[in-house]
């Protein structure tokens, strides 16, 4: 499935809705970046990496499960896999993970 800018956008409002529906204000979770990638079986799939700032906030696993729930129908109705790549990240730790992807992109193959 092929990665349109419509489409990213469109999966980020989702979860930016979704996200904004469980933990209210705080963390603040910006960027929400969505990428094409392939998951272990070999599917293209997509992944997402939410970077979240908070100071204190520490994310309860809970609500993020709650909201790939919710979030399943309104990517089945957009034709998006239900079970994305999904990473939540501190924002002091976000250059890193991007340093480390690019020595070692997710989908490469080894």
């Amino acid at each position: 499935m092929a990665l349109s800018t419509e489409l990213a956008e469109k999966v980020e409002a989702l979860y930016r809705e979704h996200l904004a529906r469980e933990f209210g204000d705080q963390p603040v979770f910006d960027p929400i970046t969505v990428e094409p990638a392939t998951d272990e079986a070999g599917e293209e799939t997509f992944l997402v990496t939410i970077v979240y700032k908070g100071g204190e906030h520490t994310i309860d696993p809970l609500k993020a499960i709650r909201v790939l729930n919710a979030l399943a129908t309104p990517f089945e109705e957009l034709g998006i896999p239900p079970v994305l790549i999904q990473d939540l990240v501190p924002k002091d730790e976000y250059p890193t993970l991007l340093e480390l992807r690019a020595e070692s992109p997710y989908d490469e193959e080894e």
